[in-house]
C-alpha cells in the first residue's frame, strides 16, 4: 500500500496574529449587520372621561404604559375646542412599564361660568422622553357634553382609516349622513406632533342620506422610528344655538424608515461607534500585515 505524503504546516507566530486581528474586526463591525434595537419600546394606550359643571370642567386622563420600557417626563395638555379655547395641564409623571396612571386636570368657570351648549371635543397631546433622551408625543382625545343637544340633532356616521405613513399617504375618511335634514361638517383632525394634515380643515355639505369620501395628505415630517398610535378625525359645526361635535378614531402606523435605506449600514448605539471605528481601523492594518507577509514569503 502506497501512501501519500501530507504536508500540514503549523502557522507561524505572524500567522496566528493576523488570524486573531481578522476575528477582532469581525467581531467589531457584527453590529452594522444586526437589526437595530427600536428607539424606544414604549406603548402608551389613553382614555378620557370629560365632565361638565356649568362652573368647572373636569378632564380625567388614564394613561397605561404597556410596553417594557419606561416613559419619563410624561407632559399631558389639553385644549377644549368651542367658543374660546380652554387649556388644561396635567401633573408631570414618570411610567414604569406594565403601569397606569390616573391623572386629573380641573378648569374653574369664574363666575359668569362656561355658559356651553351641546358637545366639544378635548384635545390632548402626551409628550414622553425615552430612556436615549428622544421625545415622543401621541394625540388623546375626549368629548365634552353638555346635555342640550342641537335640533335638529346631525346624524353623522364617519369612519377614519388605518393609514401607513413612512413619509407621507392619502387618507380616505367616509362620512355617511343618517339624519333626514342636510348637514354642513367642518372636518380638522388631532395627529401627533411630527405629522401634518393638508388640508388642515376642511368643510363637507351632505343632503338626507348622502355619502362622501373626504381624502386628506397626511405628511410625516420628523417620526422616523416604528410605532403605532391613534389620530383623530373631528366634524362639527353649528345646529341653531348649539355647537355638535362627532370624532371617528384611526390608526397611524410609523415603519422606521432606517429599515428603507441600505441595510448594511444600521444605526448604532452611541456606545459600539467608537469600538467599530477602532475594530475597523485594526482590521485595516491587519490586511496589510498579512499581505506584507505573504510578499516576503514569496520572494
Amino acid at each position: 500500500m502506497s501512501c501519500i505524503p501530507v504536508n500540514i504546516r503549523s502557522p507561524g507566530a505572524a500567522g496566528k496574529r493576523t488570524v486573531f486581528l481578522y476575528l477582532l474586526l469581525l467581531s467589531a463591525i457584527s453590529p452594522l449587520f444586526l437589526t437595530p434595537k427600536a428607539v424606544a419600546d414604549i406603548e402608551l394606550l389613553t382614555k378620557v372621561d370629560v365632565h361638565y359643571r356649568p362652573d368647572k370642567i373636569i378632564v380625567e386622563l388614564s394613561v397605561a404604559n404597556n410596553g417594557s420600557e419606561a416613559a419619563l417626563e410624561v407632559t399631558s395638555q389639553a385644549v377644549l375646542k368651542g367658543i374660546a379655547e380652554v387649556p388644561f395641564d396635567f401633573p408631570t409623571i414618570d411610567l414604569p412599564p406594565g403601569e397606569t396612571a390616573d391623572l386629573k386636570a380641573v378648569r374653574e368657570g369664574g363666575d359668569d361660568g362656561f355658559n356651553l351648549s351641546g358637545s366639544y371635543p378635548v384635545l390632548i397631546t402626551i409628550n414622553y422622553r425615552d430612556s436615549g433622551g428622544q421625545v415622543h408625543g401621541i394625540p388623546a382625545c375626549g368629548l365634552l357634553k353638555t346635555g342640550a343637544s342641537p335640533s335638529p340633532k346631525p346624524a353623522l356616521e364617519i369612519k377614519a382609516p388605518t393609514v401607513q405613513l413612512p413619509y407621507s399617504a392619502l387618507a380616505g375618511i367616509e362620512i355617511y349622513n343618517h339624519g333626514s335634514t342636510a348637514v354642513a361638517a367642518l372636518l380638522s383632525f388631532h395627529i401627533p406632533p411630527g405629522l401634518e394634515a393638508n388640508p388642515a380643515e376642511k368643510t363637507v355639505t351632505l343632503g338626507p342620506g348622502e355619502k362622501s369620501d373626504v381624502f386628506i395628505k397626511l405628511i410625516n415630517k420628523s417620526i422616523n422610528y416604528y410605532s403605532t398610535m391613534p389620530w383623530f378625525v373631528i366634524a362639527g359645526n353649528k345646529s341653531g344655538e348649539r355647537e355638535w361635535c362627532s370624532i371617528a378614531t384611526g390608526r397611524l402606523i410609523f415603519p422606521n424608515r432606517n429599515e428603507d435605506k441600505v441595510r448594511v449600514f444600521r444605526r448604532l448605539a452611541p456606545s459600539n461607534v467608537f469600538f467599530t471605528a477602532v475594530g475597523i481601523l485594526i482590521g485595516v492594518a491587519a490586511v496589510i500585515s498579512g499581505l506584507i507577509l505573504r510578499k516576503n514569503k514569496s520572494k
